[in-house]
């Protein structure tokens, strides 16, 4: 796959005018107390059409979407080409997955000459979630010519992954490494991908990289066990994740655990199979934290491990009974 350049458009100051609007008065506010402001402001100006801009894309945000669709749907009609009311009603319109208006709005906004890396980047999404896949690489492959977000080379390149389009899923995480050389997500969306297609050398090349430059390693270690593992190197495996574990293990001990390091401590346990320390360690991770995502998606996967092993003894069980009928 070849990133070949496509021409760099023009952005209206009213185009950015929504995410650096506002005087000083608010800074610091929450999302209401702005829309506050604002309809203060509009009583002695009702037709601010940047004052209004920024209050749709306010509703937006505290989930208000009707409202905004409202206050754009005005603002368009009132002025048809300004296309900063196009692309706030797409994101709206994207948010009650109303994927084919949005796809239309965006769509207007590049004809218009004002599109930028985020339009392609959110019409991209969008024909995703319309299964139009081809378009969608279309626009990823224009949104490369602009400086993109980390979540952007991960999207496109798991679209190319989805498709079957190994190399070039490879050649998009590499390209997103070398703008985001210390990505995590993006280091182990490839590692994954390559593990996946058998190349395990570059895999390790990946996880080594990045184990160089983290202090607290066991994640990085985690994952080149998943490596060997799946390379069928089960010794190696075993090795790496017991220094995973003295890790974790020493920095509990010193008394500078935090709820991540008990996290990735009975990670590795389910690893090694002790699902019971396992269970014990993310129990005491969730009495403080019951809300911390990570912990409460493992310990759904310790439940799964343990249900999926009772299940498999009560089969055997069964088989050793009726053999001995």
């Amino acid at each position: 796959m070849r990133f070949s350049s496509v021409p760099i458009m023009r952005v209206s100051v009213s185009f950015i005018a929504v995410f650096c609007f506002g005087s000083s008065a608010f800074a610091h506010l929450g999302f209401h107390e702005e829309i506050g402001l604002i309809n203060e402001e509009l009583e002695q100006d009702p037709h601010h059409k940047d004052l209004l801009l920024k209050r749709a894309y306010l509703f937006r945000l505290i989930g208000h979407h009707q409202d905004s669709l409202n206050e754009l749907n005005t603002l368009i009609n009132t002025y048809p080409k300004d296309t900063a009311f196009y692309y706030q009603r797409a994101l709206t319109y994207e948010d009650v997955e109303a994927y084919k208006q949005a796809e239309l709005d965006f769509t207007h906004v590049i004809r218009l000459g004002t599109g930028n890396g985020m339009v392609f980047s959110r019409r991209a999404a969008v024909r995703e979630r319309l299964k139009r896949f081809e378009e969608a690489l279309e626009d990823y492959q224009s949104g490369c010519q602009y400086r993109q977000t980390e979540d952007f080379y991960v999207r496109f390149g798991r679209l190319h992954q989805r498709l079957g389009h190994c190399r070039d899923a490879a050649e998009v995480f590499l390209e997103g490494l070398k703008q985001w050389p210390v990505s995590i997500v993006l280091t182990r969306a490839s590692v994954r991908l390559e593990t996946d297609r058998g190349n395990y050398q570059q895999a390790h090349k990946l996880i080594t990289a990045m184990l160089q430059r983290r202090h607290f390693k066991s994640p990085w270690l985690l994952l080149r066990a998943e490596v060997d593992r799946a390379a069928g190197q089960d010794e190696k495996a075993v090795t790496t994740l017991q220094a995973a574990l003295r890790e974790c293990d020493s920095i509990i001990d010193s008394g500078r655990g935090s709820a991540i390091h008990r996290t990735y401590h009975a990670e590795v346990l389910l690893a090694v199979g002790d699902l019971q320390a396992a269970d014990r360690e993310i129990a005491a991770v969730l009495k403080r934290f019951p809300d911390y995502s990570r912990a409460v998606a493992l310990k759904h996967r310790i439940e799964f491990k343990r249900d999926l092993l009772e299940t498999r003894d009560n089969v055997n069980k069964a088989i050793r009974l009726g053999r001995k009928r």
